[in-house]
């Protein structure tokens, strides 16, 4: 029930999400948005609506990343594999930890996903905890994962290489929301867009 895109345009890292959320058996729209700021991050969740809230308020902060260290993809990685395992402790501590029993692994829900916008690069992170680098973007997560990604992609490709971004990415952005609306029927507007700079 879920379209989060993520994208970096330069010195500006932007997440924009639809409105709906499970939570229990219950559909909620706009009610919970999916995507917040946590310290030097944009974080965006698809899933239910416990994780979101464990993510947001039970785990500690990534650390600010400025300098030569943020165009160094190895150090933010480890950064963030570092705080994947915080993630890990805080859904244990408060109840949200399935067992995988087939594979013997923790996870945190089938359909549940992370995008983390941090130090100028896109992160998600996967049921079974991977950390995957996107670079600058655009990438997303949520059920609509590919419709929200290839309607960001050809509208990007559509624009002149030398057009004035700033607004102009949010404007695109949003019509790739729409375009995936349509397309899913699960993908509802309104749509939050959250932007922060990253140096």
């Amino acid at each position: 029930m879920t379209a989060i895109l993520g994208y970096v345009d330069g010195d500006e890292m932007l997440m924009m999400a639809d409105s709906n959320t499970w939570a229990g058996c219950r559909l909620v729209a706009g009610e919970q948005p999916k995507v917040f700021v946590h310290g030097p991050a944009l974080i965006g969740t698809a899933g239910g609506l416990r994780h979101r809230q464990i993510v947001r308020y039970h785990v500690e902060t990534l650390p600010r990343c400025e300098g030569p260290e943020a165009a160094a993809v190895d150090y933010v990685e480890g950064l963030m594999v570092g705080w994947v395992e915080k993630v890990r402790v805080a859904f244990r501590e408060h109840g949200f930890m399935g067992k995988e029993k087939e594979y013997g692994v923790d996870n945190f829900g089938q359909d549940d996903e992370l995008i983390v916008a941090y130090a100028g690069h896109l992160w998600t992170l996967d049921p079974c905890w991977a950390v995957i680098h996107h670079g600058q973007g655009p990438t997303a997560v949520g059920c609509a994962t590919q419709a929200a990604r290839a309607a960001m992609v050809a509208l990007l490709a559509r624009e002149p290489k030398d057009m004035d971004y700033g607004l102009k990415v949010e404007a695109l952005m949003r019509r790739a929301l729409e375009a995936t609306a349509v397309v899913d029927s699960h993908i509802r507007s309104p749509f939050t867009l959250l932007r922060a700079p990253w140096r």
